[in-house]
């Protein structure tokens, strides 16, 4: 759950418990001359870097601050453990590349043809909508390790940006007049810390300046979607503050948002 993490030490009791390091530590390794050697979440994506602290043995608390080892990018790190002399680490290397693919359907569970492959890249690409005219597909990339929304027609072997540079995007979905791409901006902050509320964007299909449709907090926010046809009525779906109820509640791409729907 998003908030605040911290690493901490404590006694074999479970008692005198020491904040070494206020951060997302997704694995780590304490090595015999007293460094703890340990994988940090990046402030985007899954991405994770190694860092070092140096800790008391006997207070569990840390002598001096921490220190950056790696600056990778596209991998989470997980289940790291060190040799006897601590002079050597194995760690898990994790990545999420992912393609468009296209195929055509006979009928709603019979394909065609085998599907072909859109995109062509080393990024994560996520495609989750098309534009009206069905000829091009809308998706999220973080292709030079920058997110953007990117559309790329079925006869085109490039993608057109629509968005790049920007905080992680996700989910894009189309209005239902096609003018617009709607998409989750993830403001983040620095991991660990109590991330800045989300926003729902919209941008152009066809190019321009992205805009703010409405503030969505990061601990509620679930879906949104527009219908594919007729007026063009928006939800957003939502978690209630306490984690009890799911909200929806419609919105305008221009006006923002409206009155709640519904609660479950």
């Amino acid at each position: 759950r998003p908030g605040p993490q911290a690493m901490e030490t404590c006694d074999l009791d479970g008692r005198n418990r020491v904040t070494v390091v206020t951060a997302e530590v997704r694995s780590l390794s304490w090595l015999p001359d007293g460094w703890i050697v340990y994988s940090q979440g990046e402030a985007r994506d899954m991405d994770a870097n190694l860092w070092r602290i140096r800790v008391d043995p006997n207070t569990g608390a840390a002598r001096g601050k921490p220190q950056r080892l790696t600056r990778w990018s596209g991998a989470d790190l997980l289940s790291m453990s060190a040799s006897a002399d601590g002079k050597r680490i194995a760690l898990q290397k994790e990545t999420f590349p992912s393609q468009v693919y296209i195929g055509e359907l006979i009928s709603p569970s019979v394909p065609k043809a085998p599907p072909r492959r859109l995109t062509h890249d080393e990024a994560t690409d996520w495609a989750t909508a098309w534009t009206a005219d069905s000829e091009s597909v809308l998706f999220t990339s973080n292709r030079g390790d920058k997110w953007g929304i990117f559309k790329q027609a079925l006869n085109r072997s490039v993608a057109e940006p629509l968005t790049a540079g920007r905080p992680r995007s996700e989910l894009v979905r189309l209005s239902a007049d096609g003018a617009w791409a709607l998409y989750a901006e993830v403001s983040g902050g620095a991991r660990g810390h109590s991330p800045l509320p989300h926003r729902l964007m919209r941008v152009p299909v066809n190019g321009g300046l992205p805009q703010l449709v409405l503030d969505i907090s990061p601990r509620s926010w679930e879906d949104h979607e527009c219908a594919s046809s007729g007026p063009d009525r928006c939800v957003v779906v939502e978690h209630s503050p306490d984690d009890t109820l799911m909200m929806v509640t419609a919105f305008d791409p221009l006006k923002g948002r409206g009155k709640q729907l519904r609660t479950m």
